[in-house]
C-alpha cells in the first residue's frame, strides 16, 4: 500500500476504512499514489512520517466538517444538483465548497434552479480575469443574497445594469440572471485555461481527502481522539 499502509500504521486505523474512502473517491490505490505524487510535485509536499500523521489528521478533520454540510445539502432534496454545479464550474470547485454554496444560496432564498447559471458565469469571469473561482462564486452568492451591487461588481457586473434590470423585475436574483443570460449569450464557447486545469486538480484532491477522511473515520474506534495528540 505504500503511503496508505504507513498512514494506517501511524494512526492505528482499520484498513477497511481506507478501502471505503478510496472507493467513495472513485479511485484505486494506484490512482491515489499518482495523485499524491502529482500534487506533491506541484505544491512541494514531501510525505515523511510527520507529514503522514498531519495528513491523517487533516483528512479526518475535513470529513468531520463535511458531515454537517452534506446533511444540510441533502435536505435540499435535489439529487441532481451536485452534478449540475460540477458541470457549471467544470470541476474547478470542490464538492464541499459546492455544497456550502448551495446551502448558502438556499438560506438567502436564491432559486436553486438558477444556481448553475450563476456559477457558470462566475467560472467564466474567473478565467477571463485571473481571479479565484472560489472567490467569484462566493461573490455572486453574497452579492445576490445581500442585494449588494458593490459585491457583484467583483464579477464585472455593471451597477447601472443591475439598477436598470431591478426596475423591470423588482427582484435582485432575476435581475442578475437576466444580465448573466445576456453576457453568456455573447461569450462564446468555454475553453479550459491552465488556471482551470489547476483548479480541477485542486478540487479533485480536496474531494479525495474528504472521501478518504470519511472512510478513515469509520475505520477508527475513536477517529477524533488523536487529533489533539
Amino acid at each position: 500500500m505504500g503511503i496508505l499502509k504507513d498512514l494506517i500504521i501511524k494512526l492505528g486505523l482499520d484498513s477497511s476504512g481506507v478501502d471505503k474512502g478510496v472507493n467513495q473517491a472513485g479511485g484505486s490505490l494506484d490512482k491515489l499514489k499518482g495523485m499524491v505524487g502529482k500534487v506533491g510535485a506541484a505544491m512541494g509536499i514531501a510525505f515523511g512520517v510527520s507529514e503522514l500523521i498531519n495528513f491523517g489528521k487533516e483528512i479526518v478533520s475535513i470529513a468531520s466538517k463535511t458531515e454537517g454540510v452534506k446533511r444540510a445539502f441533502d435536505r435540499l432534496g435535489m439529487p441532481s444538483l451536485m452534478n449540475e454545479l460540477k458541470q457549471a464550474t467544470r470541476g474547478a470547485v470542490s464538492e464541499f465548497d459546492l455544497m456550502k454554496t448551495a446551502v448558502s444560496a438556499n438560506n438567502f432564498k436564491i432559486p436553486l434552479e438558477s444556481l448553475g447559471s450563476y456559477l457558470e458565469f462566475a467560472t467564466r469571469r474567473a478565467e477571463e480575469t485571473g481571479q479565484s473561482v472560489d472567490y467569484l462564486v462566493d461573490s455572486i452568492i453574497m452579492g445576490i443574497g445581500r442585494k449588494s451591487p458593490m459585491i457583484l461588481d467583483n464579477l464585472g457586473i455593471s451597477i447601472l445594469d443591475i439598477r436598470n434590470e431591478m426596475e423591470k423585475t423588482g427582484d435582485m436574483a432575476k435581475a442578475v440572471a437576466n444580465i448573466i443570460n445576456k453576457e453568456m449569450a455573447s461569450a462564446g464557447s468555454a475553453v479550459d485555461t491552465a488556471a482551470t486545469k489547476f483548479g480541477q486538480l485542486s478540487a479533485s484532491w480536496e474531494d479525495f481527502k474528504a472521501a478518504l477522511g470519511a472512510g478513515l473515520s469509520e475505520g477508527s474506534k475513536s477517529p477524533i481522539s488523536w487529533l489533539n495528540s
